[in-house]
Parts: C-alpha cells; structure tokens; sequence
C-alpha cells in the first residue's frame, strides 16, 4: 500500500504540530502560544515557496511530509488561502519580537547557501512525526521526490536543532558549515548550520536481472559496477549458508566478477582463495570474462554477534589469514599472488592486493543485503582503478566523492543500480559506459570431467576403491551436484587407462 500523496493544504495543522514536537522549542521559548505560532509560521512560509510536497499517511493521520522548490516548476499552493490559514498566528508572533530572529535566521541561510553548488531544487523542509522516526519513512519521502527528479542535483539547509544526521545518512556531501546566533528579548539561540547537496538517483523500477557495467571517466578511471542479488541468492540456496557466510561468498564472487572481466579470453580464470584462521575457515571462488562465477565457502553455518559497525561480521568468521589471487591464461603455470588479510571484509583485502601486489590504486566496495528471512534482499559492488594518467585534481573530487558513501548496502537499499552507482561515485566526471554484461552462477562440473579426475588417479588406485566400497560419489565443492560410478563404470575407466 502506498501511504505517500501529495501535501494538502489540509495537512497544515498537523505538520506545524510535527514540527513542534520534533524540535527543541521549550529549551528557548517559555511561551506556547508564541511556540505554536512560530510553528505554522514555519510551515506557512515554506508552503508559499513550494513546488512539490509530499504527505506520508498512516491511518489517515499525517506521519511525515517533506516541501520542495525546483527552478523549472510552477508554484504550488495559493499564498492567498496560505494567508488566510496563517493570519492568526502572524498576529500572534508579530506581537513579540520573534520576527527579527526569523529574519536573521533567513539572511544567515542565504549567505550559507552561496557555498552550494547549483542545482535545480532545494528541500525547504523534511520532518517525521517523533514516534515514527528510524522507521524508513523519511526514506520513502525522500525517495518520492527522487523518483520524479531523477538526476537532478537538490540541496537542503539545516541546523543542529534536526535530524541533520539523516542528509549524511542518505549520502548528501557537505558543502558549507556555519554558526548563528539568534537573540531577541524573549529567547536566546545558538544554532550549527550545515548546508548538503547531492544529485537524486533512485527510480521505482524494478531490476531483477544480475549486471556488470564496465566505465571509464575522463579517461582517467576505469570503472565496474555489478547487481548479483539472484546468483548470491542461488548460492546461498544451494549451500545452505548462514547469513555471515552468504556476505563473504557474495562479496567475494562481486569482485570475482568485476576483475574477471579484465580477462582476455573467454577460457581464462581468475580464482580468488581467503584462508583464515576463523571458524568460516576461507571460501573460494573462480570467475571468467563471460560473466559466469561459482564459489563456495569452506564452512556453510557460522553465525556470530554483529560486526561494531553493526554489520555481518565476515571478518570475525574469517579470522588472520591470506588472500590468494589465482590468473590462468592457459599456459604452463598460472600467476599466483599472496598477500596477508588486512580485516578479512572482503573489499579492503582486495584493495590492498591491487596496491601492493599490482600497484593500481583501487577503490573497492562490496555488499550484501539480508532480508529478515536470511534470503538474499542486495548484492553488489563497485571497483574503480585510477589509470597511470590520473591527475591530482580528480584523485582529490574522487576522494570528496567518496565520502558522501558509507556502505555500499545504502546505495543498494536505495535501489541504485550499476550505472546509478557509479554516476554517483564518479559525479563530475565525464562517465562513459562502454560494456553491460550478464553475470550468473555457473559451475562446469560434469560427469566427463568427473571422469577425467578419476582417470588422473591412476589404475592401481581405482582398483583400490573399486574393490573396497564398489562404487565412487564425486561431489562438486562449488555447486554442490553428485556423479556416481557403480563398479561397472569404474572397470570402463580402468580398462580405458
């Protein structure tokens, strides 16, 4: 059920009711009849200057609303019946001396604002009823507006007295900072103003399909981006993994993905093996340049308390140990590097083997998103590596960039896609998408490979097993599927050496 609609002049009651309640007024105002005043002044202003707004219902109740101003749109509520509601608490509030501080708060904002980087639209005021807050509401609101300005760059101005938490949550990048104080005869306020900006990406579209997308930006970065909720889902499924080792395969086969499709030919292997010292004990996982991936992780049901960040602990179930980075080509030996486990996370090994083992600066993030029933919600990652040519100017807008993300799991619950992710991490680059790519689990277990490692054995040996339990089960590590020999089989192989 979708609980958002359009903001209703009828709604001015309750928001102005909301905004009260959400924020701090009894610290500096001892009157309510001046703090209620204020409150539909507050909401009556932003209303006149709106374009969009939006209402989150429940029940009929108003939860949450948030008013917008794009450039390009008309205005959207009459200032005459915004008057009219307002008229008698702007008798109220012009009776005290409240109005100058309104002034001075607004004039501080302006300057504030000469600090953000233009755009088309500005949030003019983003509130959700105190009971109802840290429920996900905020998000849809912001996620509504999203969804009609996608790609347009929208910035907001807030204070210490809000939830300036949830811009930096939702990945806006700071762009200024200031302090005011505001002092008339019946109150004293100081106050910390932030001033955010980002560019809106998310859309109501589903994408059920697992994708790798290939970049560059400004010919200076090479970029991959990869969605494989389904295929970590499937290996989860046909391993029986924990929600601990279901993150560390997903991650693992992500990346496995991406630098697999740096691979020549579509016969060459990249193999990356984490041995730990951990009760997960390490994983493997092998990827070529078609897009295909098959892993497994040595251990399928560790569960472990929650990481300090809150998160799956995949380093905790790993434990010490080593990376391992496996490229076959064909030839006679493969290229093997070693290096030690950094957190046993996944994502910061790989970039401390990119850096010490290859010397490419890299940027690595992997995630995995659990629903409530240990099925698999997200899955993704972005890899990034700057090229011998990359000047100091973009390395330092790729880092400012970066900060604006702290996991990887928010842009996907976001409903980001590859190419979102990645226009958002390289914003102010010129980003080329030059290869799309289907990526699924496959493993190319057979029986006439099975065949071929029992042949590899040796006669003497087969005769052994042959003899001993008269019939032989291979099993496949990576997908989990079972060939069996009887004895008539197995004296086929052994006539055959």
């Amino acid at each position: 059920m979708n609980n958002i609609r359009a903001f209703e002049l009828n709604d001015f009651e309750e928001a102005a009711r909301i905004i009260r309640d959400g924020m701090c007024f009894e610290t500096y105002l001892k009157d309510d009849n001046v703090i209620e005043a204020f409150c539909h002044h507050y909401i009556a202003g932003y209303l006149k200057e709106a374009t969009e707004a939006y209402s989150y219902v429940i029940n009929g109740k108003l939860i949450g609303f948030i008013i917008t101003k794009n450039t390009d749109d008309k205005l959207a509520y009459s200032s005459t019946k915004i008057d009219e509601l307002n008229q008698p608490y702007f008798i109220e509030l012009s009776k005290h001396t409240m109005l100058p501080y309104v002034e001075k708060y607004h004039k501080h904002i302006d300057e504030l604002s000469k600090y953000i980087p233009a755009g088309k639209g500005e949030i003019l005021l983003f509130a959700v009823d105190k009971p109802f807050k840290r429920q996900g509401i905020g998000t849809e609101l912001f996620r509504e507006l999203s969804k009609h300005h996608r790609l347009e760059r929208y910035s907001v101005v807030t204070d210490s007295d809000c939830d300036f938490q949830f811009y930096e949550k939702h990945h806006f990048e700071l762009c200024a900072q200031g302090d005011v104080d505001l002092d008339t005869e019946i109150m004293s306020k100081h106050l910390v103003t932030f001033a955010f900006s980002r560019t809106l990406f998310y859309s109501d579209e589903r994408h059920d399909e697992d994708y790798l997308i290939r970049a560059n930006a400004n010919e200076e970065i090479l970029a991959w981006a990869i969605t494989s909720r389904n295929l970590v889902d499937h290996a989860r499924a046909i391993h029986n993994l924990s929600p601990i080792c279901t993150a560390a395969l997903g991650r693992s086969m992500s990346a496995a993905l991406m630098m697999g499709n740096n691979l020549k030919s579509e016969t060459d292997t990249i193999t990356l093996q984490i041995n730990g010292d951990g009760q997960m004990r390490g994983l493997v996982v092998t990827a070529n340049n078609k897009g295909e991936v098959k892993g497994y992780t040595k251990a399928t049901d560790i569960i472990l308390p929650p990481n300090a960040a809150q998160h799956l602990n995949v380093g905790g179930a790993i434990g010490n140990g080593t990376l391992t980075v496996i490229r076959d080509y064909g030839l006679k030996d493969p290229y093997v590097s070693t290096v030690g486990l950094q957190t046993g996370e996944i994502a910061e090994d790989l970039a401390y083997y990119f850096a010490s083992s290859e010397q490419t600066p890299s940027v690595v993030a992997l995630g995995v998103l659990m629903k409530k029933d240990a099925t698999v919600d997200k899955a993704g990652g972005i890899l990034l590596q700057l090229m011998p040519n990359c000047p100091e100017e973009s390395i330092s807008r790729l880092e400012r960039n970066l900060r604006k993300m702290y996991a990887l799991t928010d842009l996907l619950g976001e409903g980001m896609t590859p190419e979102d992710m990645l226009e958002f991490i390289l914003e102010g680059f010129d980003v080329k998408f030059t290869e799309k790519k289907a990526v699924k689990f496959q493993c190319n277990c057979s029986k006439e490979r099975s065949e071929r490692v029992l042949i590899s054995i040796g006669k003497k040996e087969l005769e052994k097993l042959r003899d001993e339990d008269h019939e032989i089960t291979i099993n496949c590590q990576f997908c989990g599927s079972s060939y069996h020999f009887d004895e008539d089989e197995i004296n086929e192989l052994i006539n055959s050496i």
